[in-house]
């Protein structure tokens, strides 16, 4: 459903983030909410000891509909991304990828 996500097949869960167009309409707000909702799930397995990553869907149309045949979503249900919770089996590499000239002050 993404080329992305060929790990998600061996974490330990995996959850696909879903907007209900029938209870809000606007996806923009949608995505604001379950952004927020998403990412306060990341920080709390960081705290666990448990990996994840945040695999995109929305609005790659491919993507969505694949997942929602897949899934057999209801009508208004449309998934905007998955996340994939496991347990590291390799050590953490952080990229460093500070660009001090994007950070602007006082004006642009």
């Amino acid at each position: 459903m993404t080329p992305y996500a060929s790990f998600l097949k061996d974490a330990a869960m995996g959850m696909v983030v879903c907007a209900d167009k029938n209870k809000n309409d606007s996806l923009d707000y949608c995505q604001q909410d379950l952004a927020a909702a998403t990412e306060n799930m990341l920080v709390e397995a960081k705290s666990l000891g448990i990996g994840s990553c945040w695999l995109g869907v929305y609005p790659n149309e491919e993507r969505y509909l694949a997942l929602n045949q897949y899934f057999k979503l209801p009508k208004g249900i449309v998934p905007m991304w998955m996340i994939s919770f496991g347990y590291i089996d390799q050590e953490e590499v952080v990229k460093d990828k500070f660009d001090s000239s994007k950070v602007h002050y006082e004006k642009y």
